[in-house]
């Protein structure tokens, strides 16, 4: 725990979403509007299983050309080297600019469609607060240090061990593996082959490579 912390606290991505967790909840209390957190927070506990299977999925593995120079280099800091290389601090943690697209787009979408600051500010606020849960636990997923106390915690932490040495197209929770079991990106580990791409995804756009699935 005490790695997770040190590392946690030292990155500086993390005290940018801190502070405008800080500001959220001030501007909340400032307007007398702190009651609407709880409902929009209970919202997206419940979405982020889904929502985060999707980014996983369909953002950070997006197919891109590896010759377009400023998407290759992007899609390396955002989450291929991250493959490459599963063990770099320097990877643990999202962009900054990806970490804060979801609570800067909403904030404006929600106070666009219902001309509510509080509702806006309160789901801006819930989305960040948990984007700080989702960093903290995909970092505990990859020190090895760290051993989860509950089955919940050994379960997510294996899933995603799975996910970066096993085959890259299965598991992409990572707070929760509720996602993956709905739809069925949950199998176990020895029904699955294991990926000629899982260490270097750009190979996957030079060539698919079929994925071979055993019955189960």
């Amino acid at each position: 725990m005490g790695k997770v912390f040190k590392i946690y606290f030292s990155h500086w991505t993390i005290w940018v979403y801190i502070f405008l967790s800080l500001k959220l909840t001030t501007l909340l209390c400032l307007t007398k509007s702190i009651s609407t957190l709880g409902a929009f927070f209970i919202t997206v506990i419940l979405l982020a299983p889904f929502t985060e299977w999707i980014l996983h999925k369909y953002i950070l593995h997006r197919n891109f050309d590896p010759n377009n120079e400023v998407v290759a280099d992007y899609m390396e800091r955002l989450h291929v080297g991250h493959h490459r290389e599963p063990q770099k601090v320097e990877y643990y943690f999202a962009p900054l600019s990806a970490g804060l697209t979801l609570p800067v787009s909403f904030f404006f979408i929600i106070l666009i469609l219902t001309q509510n600051l509080s509702w806006a500010t309160s789901f801006s606020l819930s989305i960040t607060i948990y984007f700080l849960f989702y960093e903290w636990i995909h970092l505990a997923h990859h020190i090895d240090e760290y051993k989860p106390k509950t089955q919940w915690g050994k379960r997510l932490k294996k899933a995603h061990k799975w996910h970066h040495f096993k085959n890259e197209n299965f598991w992409w929770g990572i707070t929760s593996t509720l996602g993956d079991v709905i739809l069925q990106t949950f199998p176990k580990p020895q029904e699955v082959s294991k990926s000629k791409t899982v260490l270097d995804l750009e190979k996957r756009f030079e060539k698919e490579t079929p994925i071979a699935l055993k019955d189960y």
